[in-house]
């Protein structure tokens, strides 16, 4: 006897929405679990390759682990009317605020999954920040003051100002 169309729907309704939870629990742990530290010392790498695309995010996690005890900015000479592939380091800064304090401004910032960004074309930035932890290890966050970005292993964050970023660095 084939059941009523009203339980049918219901039964439908209830393996969906039982799929559906036993999939985003796995999703969401995934996405959500943080940032792991690299296990490369910190430091400004000696040159960058030239960044072609802006960031697009990919996984929602916090930007950097907590824990770091340092941070620099690496400054990149980013060559103007040629095309070179590298941009060397010109100069790196030593943070004016306690490291705590960009961790939380650096996991703290909207998540940005946007895929449409539309960026300045020519004008790109040559920032990254190096966080070292206690372990030796490092983490490097991608900045891009063009299209308002911080990007790390698939996680973007919106900049916010680049007066409010700069802020946090002396020089």
């Amino acid at each position: 006897m084939p059941l009523p169309p009203l339980r049918v729907g219901l039964v439908a309704v209830l393996v969906s929405v039982v799929g559906a939870s036993t999939g985003c629990a796995d999703q969401s742990t995934r996405d959500l679990a943080p940032a792991t530290e690299s296990s490369v010392a910190p430091a400004c790498a000696p040159h960058i390759d030239n960044p072609t695309d802006p960031a697009i995010g990919t996984r929602r996690a916090q930007l950097v682990p907590d824990g770091a005890k340092t941070a620099t900015l690496c400054e990149y000479d980013v060559p103007r009317g040629a095309n070179r592939p590298e941009w060397p380091l010109s100069s790196n800064r030593s943070l004016a605020r306690p490291v705590p304090e960009l961790v939380d401004y650096l996991n703290d910032r909207p998540l940005d999954t946007k895929t449409d960004r539309v960026c300045p074309l020519g004008n790109p930035s040559g920032f990254r920040i190096v966080l070292g932890y206690p372990d030796g290890g490092s983490a490097t966050v991608v900045v891009d003051m063009a299209c308002g970005t911080l990007e790390r292993d698939g996680v973007v964050r919106d900049i916010g100002g680049a007066k409010e970023f700069m802020g946090y660095w002396t020089r």
